[in-house]
Order: C-alpha cells, then sequence, then structure tokens
C-alpha cells in the first residue's frame, strides 16, 4: 500500500529552513553596520581638532611612506598649522611619532616599525604598506578617512586663526583695516567677527592644510579662501557642536593668544612707517629662520649615536687626541712663562 503524504508536510521543512536563513542574514546584516559603526564612532568621540589632526596625520604618514624611502627620517612634509603651528612642516620621523600617538598606538614600534641610530624609524616594504591600514582600522573603522562640514570648518576657521589673522573683534568694531568677517563659535552660538590680518600676511598667503590633496581639501589654501570656506560650513559645525559640546575646542576661537595686541596698532610709524615696517618684518622673518636652521641642525641631538659602538670609539679617538695637544700646549705656555717669552715686560 502506497502511503500518500500531503505537499505541505514534505515542503514545511524546507520552507523553514528557507526562512531561517533570511532571518539569520537579515541579523548579521543588521550586527555588521552596527560593528562597523563602533569602529568608526572612535574617531567622532574625539575632540574636534584632533579629529582633523587625525586626517592631517593620515595624510602626512602616506606621504612619508611615498617620498622617504625605507626610513621615516629627516624628510620634511606638510602636515599643517593645527599640528605645527610654525611653518606647518614636520619632519617624517616626527610625523610617525605623533600619528602613533594620536592613533592610540603609543609609539611607532606598535607599527611594526624600529628605531634607527639616525633618531628616525624604519621598516621593509610590507611593514610600510601596512601602515595606513593600521591607522584606518585604528579610527576609521577600515574606510579611507574623511572630513565632515563641521569638521572642514574647524580646519579652514583654525588654520585661517593660527596663520592670517591676529586679535579678533565683534562684527562692527573693526578699525580701518585689511582682514576678514568670519562666522565663529562663542557662547553656543555663531557670531560674525572681523580678523584683521597679521602684518606680513595678506589675502593671498599660502596656508599649509596637508601633505598632499584630498578630494575637496586641497594640501595648501590662500587667507582669504580659508575665510569663505569656514563661512560655508559655520552652520554645520554649529548643528555638531550643540550635540557635541564636551568635543568642542572651537567655542574658544577669536581668543588670541595671551598677550597678542591688536595687530592694527603693531607698526605705526608716522612719515615713513611703509618702510620702516616692511624692513623690520624682514628682519624678524629672517632671525626666525635663522633660528630654526640653527635649532634644526647645529642643535639637535641624536642620543641613538650614544649606543653606536662605531661612534663612540671614533668620539674616544679625537678625545684622547684633544687631551694630548691641550697638555702639549700647556706645558709650552708654562716653558714660555719661566724663560721670559710669555709675553711678560723685559
Amino acid at each position: 500500500m502506497v502511503r500518500i503524504v500531503p505537499a505541505i508536510y514534505t515542503k514545511t521543512p524546507a520552507r523553514a529552513l528557507f526562512v531561517l536563513a533570511i532571518i539569520c542574514a537579515s541579523l548579521v546584516s543588521l550586527a555588521l553596520p552596527s560593528i562597523a559603526s563602533a569602529a568608526e564612532q572612535k574617531v567622532r568621540s574625539m575632540r574636534d581638532i584632533d579629529q582633523v589632526k587625525a586626517y592631517q596625520y593620515y595624510h602626512a604618514v602616506v606621504k612619508c611612506i611615498e617620498e622617504d624611502g625605507a626610513k621615516f627620517e629627516r624628510k620634511t612634509v606638510n602636515v599643517g598649522h593645527l599640528i605645527d603651528r610654525g611653518d606647518g612642516k614636520l619632519r617624517c620621523k616626527n610625523v610617525i611619532t605623533g600619528a602613533a600617538q594620536l592613533y592610540g598606538f603609543g609609539s611607532p614600534e606598535k607599527l611594526g616599525l624600529t628605531r634607527t641610530s639616525t633618531g628616525g624609524w624604519s621598516g621593509n616594504d610590507s611593514v610600510r604598506s601596512s601602515i595606513p591600514k593600521k591607522m584606518r582600522d585604528a579610527l576609521y573603522g577600515g574606510s579611507n578617512p574623511g572630513l565632515s562640514n563641521a569638521m572642514k570648518y574647524v580646519l579652514y576657521q583654525k588654520s585661517f586663526e593660527i596663520v592670517c589673522a591676529g586679535k579678533p573683534v565683534p562684527k562692527g568694531e573693526q578699525k580701518d583695516i585689511r582682514g576678514e568677517i568670519i562666522k565663529t563659535y562663542k557662547g553656543g552660538k555663531m557670531a560674525e567677527y572681523f580678523y584683521p590680518y597679521k602684518n606680513d600676511r595678506g589675502e593671498t598667503s599660502a596656508v599649509s592644510l596637508l601633505a598632499k590633496t584630498s578630494g575637496t581639501v586641497k594640501n595648501e589654501r590662500q587667507c582669504k579662501t580659508l575665510a569663505n570656506f569656514a563661512n560655508q560650513h559655520a552652520d554645520a559645525y554649529a548643528g555638531w557642536a550643540k550635540d557635541h559640546a564636551s568635543q568642542s575646542d572651537v567655542e574658544n576661537a577669536g581668543e588670541a593668544a595671551e598677550g597678542e595686541d591688536d595687530v592694527a596698532a603693531s607698526c605705526k610709524v608716522e612719515g615713513l612707517g611703509w618702510v620702516i615696517c616692511p624692513a623690520y618684518n624682514l628682519l624678524a622673518k629672517l632671525n626666525d629662520a635663522a633660528f630654526v636652521f640653527i635649532l634644526a641642525n647645529l642643535l639637535e641631538v641624536e642620543g641613538d649615536l650614544l649606543s653606536d659602538n662605531a661612534t663612540r670609539a671614533a668620539w674616544q679617538t679625537f678625545r684622547n687626541v684633544a687631551n694630548v695637544l691641550f697638555v702639549v700646549v700647556f706645558v709650552l705656555i708654562i716653558y714660555g712663562q719661566i724663560v721670559g717669552g710669555g709675553g711678560g715686560r723685559r
């Protein structure tokens, strides 16, 4: 006797498995974005200034890898003035050190690099090529770093404030001098402030932003352009700051450096001011450049050289020769004094 089983009973297990598979796939698809967003949240939980610095450091590290060969050493790249308030540049060995700290690695050694005898960092091709990915995984959930419109405001406004501008005043209180009106976040809201240009800066002065152009963010911009872009993204930052008040460093934007006077009154000489002020500024720039050159090339201490046997042996040889010469010279001086040939009265 052949038993006939209704089709519904034969198909139900297959249908149940199919439905179960759909449910599992749905749960996985819901979980994956939450995992990725948790990783991306690391950069979003940082202070606004640090979010921008992380973006700048990433591109500086990539630039160093492209141009500095096997080592992070003396090659200099643009990092932007939020990282370096001087000329907006750093040596690659300082770039990788700062990036490792900001990204949570602590030291370049955690990125697989080893210390060189000259104070830099080195690694083989495999190690160097893996560093950008490790940085992306650490803060961006594996995605390419980017800046929201709110963070672009921070980049443009702070860069303008550091490089181009003197002490700002509320709009309407400015004097008849060159400057820009920029929306500035203060007291929980945006307000328009007038930023006078520094004596040696103007609308077309170039400001370093990144080591290399990335999308709409160029490696450098003129002061005038920075002011315009800051105003374009001001509303985006205001909205972000209301929801992230504890992460906002731009709340203090518009405050001049301690002891900084209004630029308008910093160089007023009747009659010959048009000659004296530029000459004075030129001398100041030359003095600053000389100081930077001396500091970078003559006063830098390479601590690792002290542990290098070959270097230490060479130093000991020169020391011994110098000591012998000192003894000979002093013996001659003493002998000259004894026999009356030391320049005394005859």
